[in-house]
């Protein structure tokens, strides 16, 4: 996959090279499709299925609600590819009036092909999904879910609650792991390096039905670590290796029941690493009984 492009995508906001000037269909066959849109807060999923050749996922916000963002490649049939463009080329995409000028942070969807001899697709986007793509898209997310059985570097989180109870007042205890499930080496931001900062971990309580939710930002100070755990602030995970540690939280909420979450955030995203995997994993970390305490303690 030419990473170039998705990581222009990904990062500038915007499309990658031009619909051209005539907006007719190319006149060769393609050797890739390329497809990307924004998701999550920041994120984007980026697929690249190649003719000949590995085809590739690029996820840095889990979308799904796995608990995962990262790098799938595997082989997709030359007969899957076809009927992909296919559908594409059915949907008159260059003929669609494609997004021009859109304000920063604009969650766009882009699309199009890679012709022979080109180092980077020529995309189409647009700030929403036209009808005439549907078919396209929901091909495109099949296939994306058989390369998503096909890990490479992949980051996957957990989150679960020591006990299910705490007074209020106390301090309540998450045990997290994050490891590498793919079959490549990766390189993470380290929540555990010394910072007196944010670690790149929030706490995140959904608060009514509003969508209302009470967020706080976590620190060093707030992680118990095994001996030995590493604390610089890249860190590489070989496949299958994982880092495991606590994140002792004072709960000052009410009482009630409360479903919470923890969020991952790369604080730093290295130019230049092909094994870094950054963006955001919201990881669901279940449900949690605040009782009554000494109101001391809240303070």
């Amino acid at each position: 996959m030419k990473l170039e492009w998705a990581l222009a995508t990904l990062f500038a906001g915007g499309a990658v090279g031009s619909a051209g000037s005539t907006g007719k269909p190319p006149t060769f066959p393609a050797v890739a499709v390329n497809y990307s849109r924004g998701v999550g807060w920041s994120g984007s999923v980026a697929i690249e299925i190649q003719h000949d050749g590995d085809s590739t996922v690029l996820t840095t916000f889990n979308d799904d609600g796995r608990p995962e963002i990262g790098l799938w490649r595997s082989v997709v049939p030359a007969t899957k590819f076809d009927q992909l463009l296919e559908l594409l080329h059915h949907s008159g995409y260059t003929q669609i009036p494609t997004a021009t000028t859109v304000p920063p942070g604009t969650k766009l969807v882009s699309i199009g092909e890679r012709m022979p001899g080109q180092e980077l697709p020529t995309l189409h986007s647009f700030v929403s999904l036209p009808e005439p793509l549907v078919p396209t898209v929901n091909f495109l997310e099949e296939l994306r879910g058989e390369i998503r059985t096909h890990p490479l570097r992949v980051l996957r989180g957990q989150a679960v609650w020591k006990s299910s109870t705490v007074a209020r007042g106390e301090s309540a205890v998450l045990e997290v792991t994050l490891a590498n499930v793919g079959t490549s080496p990766l390189h993470i931001a380290n929540p555990l390096a010394e910072s007196s900062g944010w670690n790149g971990l929030r706490l995140v309580w959904p608060q009514g039905a509003n969508g209302g939710e009470k967020q706080e930002d976590l620190t060093a100070r707030e992680m118990r670590l095994e001996a030995g755990v590493s604390r610089v602030a890249m860190l590489p995970l070989a496949p299958g290796q994982s880092i495991r540690f606590e994140v002792s939280k004072k709960i000052a909420l009410p009482q009630g029941r409360y479903a919470s979450r923890l969020e991952y955030h790369s604080v730093s995203n290295p130019i230049g690493d092909a094994q870094f995997i950054g963006g955001a994993i919201s990881i669901d970390s279940g449900e949690i009984t605040v009782t009554s305490g000494p109101w001391w303690k809240v303070w």
